[in-house]
């Protein structure tokens, strides 16, 4: 793969990136890829890079640098351990 071909799918999944924080906090429709280049092997790694971000790519872009919302305290109820009587 040629090094434009890179930078054309690197800069369609940074785009699309961008546009999912900017829906995250504006509420602006993602929308589709657009124009990135007249020539079809640029446009088709720029549109290869806009679908390549998971949704777990797009939720650690999105939270990135928040901490950790899970809870590492006491387990849920349901999971708690009874004590067991002594013998």
């Amino acid at each position: 793969m040629g090094r434009n071909w890179q930078w054309s799918f690197d800069k369609g999944r940074a785009d699309r990136l961008a546009a999912e924080l900017r829906h995250y906090h504006t509420g602006e429709p993602v929308g589709r890829p657009g124009l990135h280049s007249h020539d079809g092997t640029m446009q088709a790694k720029y549109q290869g890079g806009w679908a390549s971000p998971t949704p777990v790519d797009i939720y650690q872009h999105i939270h990135q640098g928040e901490p950790a919302r899970h809870h590492r305290g006491q387990p849920h109820a349901s999971l708690a351990r009874t004590a067991s009587p002594s013998r």
